[in-house]
Order: C-alpha cells, then sequence, then structure tokens
C-alpha cells in the first residue's frame, strides 16, 4: 500500500463518520429511538458527504489504496 500525507481534517472527518456510524449501528436496535436514529443518520450522511467531497481524493493516484490508508491513520490515533 503507498504512504499518504492525510491531511488532518480528513482525518478528523474519517473519524466523526466512525462515530457516527457507531451511534446509528447503536441506535437499530429497538423502535423507542426512531428519532435518535434518524437524528444519527442525517450526522452519518453529512459525515460521508463531506469526506467524499473532500479535495484530497483529486491528488491521489488510487483512492481504494488512499481511503484504506485514511482509515487505518484515523482507527489508530
Amino acid at each position: 500500500m503507498a504512504d499518504y500525507d492525510i491531511p488532518d481534517d480528513l482525518l478528523a472527518l474519517q473519524r466523526a463518520y466512525d462515530q457516527a456510524d457507531a451511534k446509528v449501528q447503536e441506535l437499530l436496535v429497538g423502535d423507542e429511538h426512531r428519532e435518535a436514529l434518524a437524528a444519527a443518520r442525517q450526522e452519518r450522511l453529512a459525515a460521508v458527504e463531506a469526506l467524499h467531497r473532500h479535495p484530497f481524493w483529486e491528488t491521489v493516484d488510487n483512492r481504494h489504496s488512499a481511503d484504506m490508508a485514511l482509515k487505518k491513520a484515523a482507527r489508530e490515533k
């Protein structure tokens, strides 16, 4: 896998997405959290849109490898 110089703001976006996704997964159990689940899904959607619109992606030679490197770096810190 190639080495990528991942911007700090992109790392923060990945972490925000990971947190939002974990929140959605947690709220999927039961119907009593319907409004919270909808809000968490909106938060996750906003995070993934911000992630994929980041200008970093225009600079990489292999988006998949860069995405894997980003996810690994975001989870290491």
